[in-house]
């Protein structure tokens, strides 16, 4: 019986192991904790993240971008876009921890929650290929008022800045924001005054002072213009915008004899252009429509080469200069600016679904073997250095080239465009994308990289959303196989039992039978027939005596009959 029990549950654990997904294990969840539950605004809070001592792999950290911004983290930072920064965590990762360390600042009031997302983990001890964390998630109140013993208020930001000439906005560089307190701004000659209105993120913040109560007087050149704030605290902060009224304009002198005729005089000197490009004069205008303005920009003033100060605009998510210039018949476009050599390129940007890259100029960086220098003509955004492949064998690549550009992270690379279908991916390999060397086998469909995103991003959500739906899954397959494990259990164990009592039931028939056979044999012995005594008087009692010896010694002499050797006694 136990040997059939412990058959029955080594049956049973077998069927409940078979269910659970090979590769893929839980472990404990992940934590997230923020060094402080309440700050103010414009203060720094540090969010900390661990993961198990024994799991390595990759995880987003979301939070609401209205109430906090992303400054920094203690590892390297995988992707970062509005409201979700990836990073590498755990004992294999690029930091050897399985802590990080995230550091957000409070924008506004508000509270503010910070979660995360597993993507994808690995155990350490390599004894499965992917685990499941649980996510996790942590709150931060976010005030206006500091911790100090009269609880008065901190804040001594402003709102709103705006400058105007009469019913003009004056455009200020860069665009406001709260926590910038240094702006420019350029009129021209015939504005004499401005108007600087001002309104405080606080109701218990005070404007002390702004230069000329807000109604500044120009005078030519550059015009200095103070706001200064105090907080409730007693604490102060200054911005400034400096407004630079333009010189007058040259006029032309009228000739001396009213009857000559304006053709005849001297003409001004035309205006030297700014760069040129491709034999073409490129102007730089005195501002930047706002809509004209490209995504994840913001306005910037650039000095050229001569000390001329020039609106341009600069990439959020990395180093990236662009000048908007106009030929002389007042037709613009954005240009890529480098600083160093005082030298421009078209700015072209290609865009995906959720994504884009901005083409840039190599700066001597070798290509990847394989690929020669050439020039790519993109149909309606211009001409670019790029590199062609160059296939042995005679294959004809001309519709694959390789680019180098910086994606929407701010990322730089190599990216592979295919002129054919307009469209473009992150470089990862030595030939392009459908080319096969003539000596190499075909690579399997597993090992085929089909994106054309060039989003690293969109690969990490796919990896999380596959997760997510085994995570949604798992434990449906578990139940459902469990179940089938225990009708088979109760199967198995139905055909033991019957399978038994059959036995056991033919078994004892037989020995019955058997056994009813020999005793018949026994009893036939002569033996055992029992003969009448003889009663005589008093020796009855000796009679008695004498058949009790008599039947022991039968019973001795039947034991030697079953052992070989037969002895007959005359009785």
């Amino acid at each position: 019986m136990k040997k059939t029990l412990l058959y029955i549950f080594s049956i049973f654990f077998m069927c409940v192991a078979m269910a659970i997904p090979n590769g893929i294990a839980s472990a404990a969840d992940i934590t997230i904790s923020a060094k402080s539950s309440e700050v103010n605004i414009g203060d720094s809070v540090a969010v900390t993240v661990t993961v198990p001592e024994n799991v390595s792999g990759t995880l987003d950290v979301i939070y609401p971008t209205d109430l906090l911004e992303f400054v920094q983290a203690s590892a390297e930072v995988n992707s970062s876009k509005a409201g979700t920064v990836a990073v590498s965590i755990g004992k294999y990762g690029l930091v050897a921890s399985n802590t990080v360390t995230i550091t957000f600042k409070a924008k506004t009031t508000g509270e503010a929650t910070v979660k995360t997302r597993g993507i994808d983990f690995f155990d350490n001890n390599g004894e499965t290929e992917s685990i499941v964390l649980g996510d996790s998630s942590t709150k931060i109140t976010i005030k206006n008022e500091t911790s100090t013993e009269d609880n008065l208020s901190s804040d001594y930001y402003l709102a709103k800045l705006n400058v105007t000439a009469g019913s003009k906005k004056v455009t200020l560089s860069p665009t406001f924001n709260y926590r910038k307190t240094s702006y420019t701004a350029t009129v021209d000659y015939d504005v004499t005054d401005v108007v600087v209105s001002v309104t405080r993120s606080s109701g218990k913040a005070e404007i002390v002072s702004i230069t000329d109560n807000g109604k500044v007087k120009l005078d030519v050149g550059a015009n200095k213009v103070e706001i200064v704030v105090k907080a409730e605290n007693g604490k102060t902060l200054t911005y400034t915008v400096t407004i630079t009224r333009k010189e007058k304009p040259v006029e032309t002198e009228q000739p001396e004899n009213p009857t000559e005729t304006p053709g005849t005089t001297e003409t001004q000197e035309p205006e030297t252009p700014d760069f040129e490009y491709g034999g073409i004069k490129l102007y730089a205008p005195t501002e930047i429509s706002e809509d004209k303005i490209p995504e994840d920009f913001v306005e910037k003033t650039v000095i050229l080469t001569g000390g001329k100060e020039t609106p341009g605009l600069s990439f959020e998510k990395g180093d990236l200069t662009i000048l908007y210039l106009e030929n002389e018949s007042k037709v613009g476009g954005f240009y890529v600016y480098n600083a160093a050599d005082n030298a421009i390129y078209p700015f072209i940007k290609l865009s995906a679904e959720e994504s884009y890259v901005m083409i840039l100029m190599p700066d001597e960086i070798a290509a990847p073997e394989g690929y020669a220098a050439c020039t790519l003509s993109i149909e309606g955004k211009g001409i670019v250095s790029a590199y062609q492949y160059q296939a042995s064998g005679g294959t004809d690549t001309s519709e694959f080239y390789l680019v180098y550009c910086m994606n929407n992270r701010g990322t730089t690379g190599w990216y592979q465009y295919d002129s054919l279908e307009g469209t473009f991916q992150r470089y990862t390999g030595n030939a392009p994308a459908g080319v096969i060397e003539p000596d190499t086998e075909p690579s399997s469909e597993l090992d085929t990289d089909v994106s054309n995103t060039g989003n690293d991003g969109n690969k990490d959500s796919q990896t999380s959303d596959m997760l997510t739906k085994i995570k949604e899954y798992q434990s449906v397959i578990i139940c459902v196989a469990v179940f089938l494990a225990a009708i088979v259990v109760i199967i198995i164990i139905n055909i033991l039992v019957k399978k038994r009592n059959h036995n056991d039931g033919y078994e004892d028939d037989e020995y019955d039978e058997d056994n009813e056979a020999e005793y018949e044999d026994f009893y036939d012995k002569e033996v055992f027939k029992k003969k009448e005594p003889v009663l005589v008087g008093e020796n009855e009692t000796e009679e008695k005596d004498e058949a009790a010896d008599n039947h022991h010694d039968d019973a001795k002499n039947s034991d030697e009959e079953d052992s070989g050797e037969v002895e007959f006694i005359d009785l």
